[in-house]
C-alpha cells in the first residue's frame, strides 16, 4: 500500500443521517476546490449536502447526467459504454480500512486497482484462468495501458491484490470476510431460469434443480460480507428483470441502503448497440442468516 490519499463514504456507512456531497466528474475538470485522486482521477466524497448524499445511496437507473469518469486508472475504451458511470459511482464507497472484493473483476478492468489503492486489502476473483497469472494480466493490460503511457502497469496491481479463480456461486472465502463487495455488470451473465421466466417464478422453491446462479451468487455475497457490509453492484436491464432482482434481494437477506427508483427516467443511460440500460443498487447486510435457497 502506498501513501496516496484515501477517500470514501466515511461515517455515512454507519450513520445514514450524515451529510455527504460529491462532485460530478465528466472528465477531469470541474469541482472547484476538489482535487481528483491522482491515480484514478475520480472526485472524493465530502460531507455537506444531504440531497446529494441521498442520491448516492439511491438504487436506480444510471442517468446520462450522472458523474462519469472517462479516465479511471487509465483512459477507458469508448466501447465500455457504461463503465465510466459505474466506476464514478462505485469508487466513492472505498474506504481505507476496508477489506474489499471485486467479484468477477475481469482481467484488465481497473476497479480492483482502485480498490487496492484506497482500501486496506483488495481481493479479486474471476472464472477466467488468467486471473491468477501476473503475466497474463500484464499482457491483457498492455494494449489499453499503452495508449496513454509507455510505462508498464505498476507491479502492485499484479502482485499486491489477492487474486483467485472462482465462480460467484461458490466463493472460496470464509463467512463475514469482506466490508464491501463490488459486482459491476456481471449478474446478467449468470444463468437463472427464473429471471427469464415469470411463469416459472412462483415454482422456484419446488424446482431445486433449476439453474439459479444469479440467486446463488447473491447468497454467497451475503455469506461472505460482514454484518453491516455493503454490496455495490450494477446490472444490465432488461437482461435482468427488476421484479425478480427485488425478490432475490429479499430472499437472500439484503436490504437497500436508500430509496429504490424503478421507473426509467427520461435521461436514462442507454446503449443503442446493445439495447440495454444500466441499473445500480446499493445493498446492506443487516446481519443474521440469509434465506436458504432451494
Amino acid at each position: 500500500m502506498t501513501g496516496e490519499r484515501k477517500h470514501g463514504f466515511g461515517q455515512v456507512l454507519t450513520d445514514f443521517s450524515s451529510s455527504l456531497t460529491y462532485t460530478a466528474d465528466h472528465g477531469d475538470d470541474g469541482g472547484e476546490g476538489m482535487e481528483p485522486c491522482p491515480l484514478c482521477r475520480c472526485r472524493p466524497f465530502v460531507y455537506g449536502d444531504p440531497v446529494t448524499m441521498s442520491d448516492a445511496l439511491c438504487s436506480r437507473f444510471v442517468r446520462r447526467s450522472d458523474a462519469c469518469s472517462s479516465h479511471f486508472i487509465y483512459p477507458l475504451p469508448a466501447t465500455w459504454w457504461s463503465r465510466g458511470y459505474e466506476y464514478a459511482w462505485a469508487a466513492g464507497f472505498a474506504e481505507p480500512g476496508d477489506i474489499a472484493l471485486d467479484a468477477a473483476s475481469g482481467i484488465e478492468h481497473p476497479l480492483k486497482f482502485h480498490l487496492l489503492d484506497h482500501c486496506r486489502r483488495c481481493h479479486a476473483c474471476d472464472v477466467d484462468r488468467r486471473i491468477v497469472s501476473p503475466g497474463a494480466i500484464r499482457e491483457a493490460l498492455g494494449d489499453i495501458w499503452g495508449r496513454s503511457t509507455p510505462a508498464p502497469p505498476p507491479d502492485r496491481y499484479l502482485y499486491d491484490i489477492d487474486y483467485c479463480r472462482a465462480r460467484l456461486e461458490e466463493l472460496p472465502y470464509p463467512d463475514g470476510k469482506f466490508d464491501k463487495i463490488y459486482c459491476i455488470s456481471v449478474l446478467e451473465h449468470l444463468p437463472d431460469r427464473f429471471n427469464r421466466s415469470r411463469v416459472l417464478r412462483p415454482l422456484r422453491r419446488v424446482l431445486p434443480f433449476a439453474a439459479r446462479k444469479m440467486a446463488q451468487a447473491m447468497a454467497e455475497f451475503h455469506r461472505t460480507l460482514k454484518d453491516g457490509g455493503l454490496l455495490v453492484l450494477t446490472l444490465d436491464y432488461p437482461r435482468i428483470d427488476l421484479e425478480y432482482f427485488l425478490l432475490v434481494v429479499a430472499e437472500t437477506g439484503f436490504s437497500f441502503c436508500g430509496p429504490v427508483e424503478r421507473d426509467l427516467p427520461g435521461d436514462a443511460l442507454y446503449s443503442e448497440k446493445h439495447q440495454l440500460y444500466c441499473f445500480r443498487a446499493l445493498l446492506r447486510k443487516e446481519g443474521g442468516e440469509a434465506a436458504l435457497l432451494p
